[in-house]
């Protein structure tokens, strides 16, 4: 898990995300104000495995989960 450092590492992981073309998926819809507040406040981390990020914002007792991801398509 990585700390992020600003708005634009999130854009650019989420592009790189979409640039596989098979969808996307996410629960994340960053507002650049309150973004730059939880990463001034170095709540706010990333996780990237494959086509997935999962977005962790980390609070004293708690700590929220977001992600963008592509659909997986099983051809079962």
């Amino acid at each position: 898990m990585d700390k992020l450092n600003s708005f634009q590492e999130i854009q650019n992981t989420v592009s790189a995300i979409k640039e596989a073309n098979r969808g996307f998926i996410t629960n994340f819809f960053p507002e650049i104000n309150k973004i730059n507040t939880w990463i001034k406040k170095e709540e706010l981390y990333i996780k990237v495995i494959e086509d997935t990020a999962f977005y962790f914002k980390k609070k004293a007792m708690f700590t929220h989960l977001f992600f963008s991801t592509t659909p997986v398509l099983c051809g079962c």
